[in-house]
C-alpha cells in the first residue's frame, strides 16, 4: 500500500460536512474501507488547533463499522499537537497491522474550538 492522501473542507452552512454531529458534543470523520494487504499500515495527521484539551482519538473498525479492540478509541493515545504528518498511536501499537479491510474513525469532543482536519495519511 502507498501513501493516499484525503483533504476534507468544511462547508460553514452544511452540519453534515462538518466536525460537530446534530448535538454538537463530539463530531468524528469516518474513512472509506481501506486495505493495507497485509503490510502494517502507519496513521498520519495533518492537524492544527489541537491541545490537551482539544484532542482527537483515533480508531480502526472492521467494515462493518465495528472497533478493533488493539485499535480502539480507548486505546488510541489521544493526538494533542498540531501539526503536519502528525503520527497516530495506540497503547499497544504503532502501525495497524493484522486487520485485513479496515477504515479509520477520528473522533473530536471539541471543548474549546473545534480542531480541523486537513488530511489524513495512511502508509505502509
Amino acid at each position: 500500500m502507498s501513501s493516499r492522501t484525503s483533504a476534507w473542507r468544511r462547508s460553514p452552512g452544511n452540519d453534515s460536512d462538518n466536525w460537530r454531529c446534530a448535538r454538537r458534543k463530539e463530531g468524528y470523520v469516518l474513512s472509506c474501507p481501506l486495505d493495507s494487504a497485509g503490510k502494517p499500515a502507519s496513521v498520519f495527521l495533518n492537524v492544527s488547533d489541537l491541545s490537551p484539551d482539544n484532542a482527537l482519538t483515533v480508531e480502526i473498525n472492521d467494515p462493518a463499522g465495528r472497533p478493533l479492540s488493539k485499535f480502539c478509541g480507548k486505546e488510541c493515545v489521544p493526538v494533542t499537537e498540531s501539526g503536519f504528518r502528525v503520527p497516530v498511536r495506540w497503547k499497544s501499537a504503532e502501525r495497524v497491522a493484522d486487520t485485513g479491510p479496515f477504515a479509520i474513525r477520528m473522533r473530536s469532543a471539541a471543548k474549546a474550538q473545534e480542531p480541523q482536519l486537513h488530511a489524513l495519511y495512511v502508509s505502509s
